[in-house]
């Protein structure tokens, strides 16, 4: 499927900062792509994760690195796997630093179509989601406040 075509590196710099109640981080999303692995830094709690309308801390486990299943999985798995919705917070404590490694498919091959996968779709288990041309997908997760609704949201049947 090519999944891993395409990945990119973002690395993510949070100062300390005196009044973290003020500030937004990473604002709340879900990835784009496949998979993000994401390596925090050791000590410092940032990242969080929306778990039955809670938000719940992800804390930094030494020698881990997190997983995060992203919405073109969700997709093509037909909903088996579950992209997940998160944010980064800014602490007093810090600096905080990230990296995150985007496995988003082959970009620079903006015609190339996903869909759900074929044998996970049965008449007990209907296709959840519409075929999507690449390039349109990612134009429209860019143009997409997430606010609303999530770019995958336009691609279910």
């Amino acid at each position: 499927m090519e999944c891993s075509k395409g990945h990119r590196i973002h690395c993510h710099y949070y100062p300390s900062c005196p009044e973290p109640q003020l500030v937004t981080g990473t604002i709340e999303h879900s990835d784009a792509g496949f998979i993000t692995l994401l390596l925090q830094s050791q000590g410092i709690c940032g990242l969080q994760v929306l778990y039955e309308a809670q938000w719940v801390d992800i804390r930094p486990t030494p020698g881990c690195v997190v997983v995060n299943i992203g919405d073109l999985l969700q997709l093509v798995s037909n909903g088996k796997f579950k992209s997940n919705k998160h944010r980064a917070i800014v602490s007093e404590i810090g600096p905080r630093i990230s990296v995150a490694c985007f496995f988003s498919g082959p970009l620079n091959e903006a015609y190339k179509i996903y869909g759900p996968i074929k044998e996970l779709i049965s008449e007990e288990n209907p296709g959840l989601y519409k075929d999507v041309v690449l390039g349109e997908y990612v134009s429209r997760f860019v143009s997409t406040s997430q606010d609303n609704y999530r770019a995958l949201d336009y691609y279910k049947v």
